[in-house]
């Protein structure tokens, strides 16, 4: 434990010297813990936890940013997910497993390179009212598209008149083969005012090793969110294919909402629909309400409910066919 402090320690006295020398490094992160209840995930019955992350997966990070001059600068992001519950790194073990990239800013737009969340990901998640958390999770129907790349390339041109556009190219990095394990992704978005929407596309190459055929999966997502004068609506359209002998083709749409009821309090709401089209009486949809409360600029309370309901011939998040699966949650996240 004292190690941990000290070396904690360190790392905020570098910032503060960086921070001296204006190289502008900034120390960030979240901290959240709840109470979760899941019942028809496990074959054994309902389990109840103490979960890191209810509402947004805890992290501590490092960026920075230093002005080169005439318009150029260089940046960085150092990004750890961290369990609350048990203390332990998050994403399998690795240190900086939520992001670790460096980049140059440019007028002519911004290169990183390292491990990142690809361009649809991003998307889905700024168009979910749940942020990708809570009990109504995009990520519990929405499969394909893949969430972080390693080995990535990512350009972001410059705005313009609230145009965006992000390019990904992710090295598979395979002897002789440099199509497998090979990742693709663009992003073309308008945000200006109340309107924000994004088109999307994907394409992953699979089979790293051996002698499989290789298998490309392809998603096109288009999303957005509008800000009304009471509410802000949210939807999400994905289309799936894939080239593998029995085709993945699926269709996953997101309807959600977030309305401030009055003062620190909001609640926002989802339904997400899965068209299974390999597959009759292969379908899932689920509901979710969720409700915040503000207790500060930086600190929330939370809680969430969602329904999962699986067709005859499916089992997503269930442990078995046609299972139904509730999630309850209930926490507090803190910002820093």
């Amino acid at each position: 434990m004292k190690k941990t402090i000290l070396a904690l320690a360190a790392l905020a006295s570098l910032a503060g010297t960086a921070q001296a020398q204006d190289s502008n490094v900034t120390i960030y992160g979240i901290a959240d813990m709840g109470f979760v209840r899941d019942s028809g995930a496990n074959a054994a019955g309902a389990t109840s936890s103490l979960v890191s992350g209810g509402q947004s997966a805890s992290r501590i990070g490092f960026k920075g940013k230093e002005a080169l001059g005439k318009g150029y600068a260089a940046f960085f992001t150092l990004e750890a997910g961290i369990l609350m519950d048990t203390g332990a790194s998050d994403q399998g073990g690795l240190l900086f497993g939520r992001q670790a990239f460096v980049g140059l800013q440019t007028p002519y737009g911004s290169v990183r390179m390292g491990r990142m969340y690809t361009p649809i990901y991003e998307a889905r998640h700024a168009f979910d009212p749940f942020d990708g958390g809570f009990g109504g999770d995009f990520g519990r129907i929405f499969i394909a598209g893949g969430k972080r790349a390693n080995n990535a390339v990512v350009y972001d041109a410059p705005g313009m008149g609230g145009y965006q556009m992000e390019a990904m190219y992710v090295l598979g990095e395979q002897p002789g083969d440099a199509s497998r394990a090979r990742q693709m992704g663009l992003s073309l978005g308008y945000k200006k005012g109340a309107a924000d929407f994004k088109l999307v596309w994907d394409a992953q190459n699979n089979n790293p090793a051996g002698t499989a055929p290789l298998v490309t999966t392809r998603s096109t997502a288009l999303g957005g969110n509008y800000k009304f004068p009471l509410v802000t609506v949210f939807a999400v359209g994905q289309v799936n294919k894939s080239s593998a002998a029995v085709a993945l083709d699926t269709r996953d749409y997101l309807l959600g909402f977030s309305l401030p009821v009055g003062g620190p309090s909001t609640v926002i709401g989802t339904y997400i629909f899965h068209d299974n089209r390999n597959l009759a009486d292969a379908d899932t949809r689920q509901w979710a309400l969720g409700y915040k409360y503000q207790l500060s600029k930086r600190t929330n309370l939370y809680t969430s409910y969602a329904r999962l309901d699986n067709d005859s011939r499916a089992k997503l998040q269930t442990a078995a066919l046609g299972g139904t699966d509730k999630l309850f949650s209930a926490g507090i996240r803190h910002l820093f």
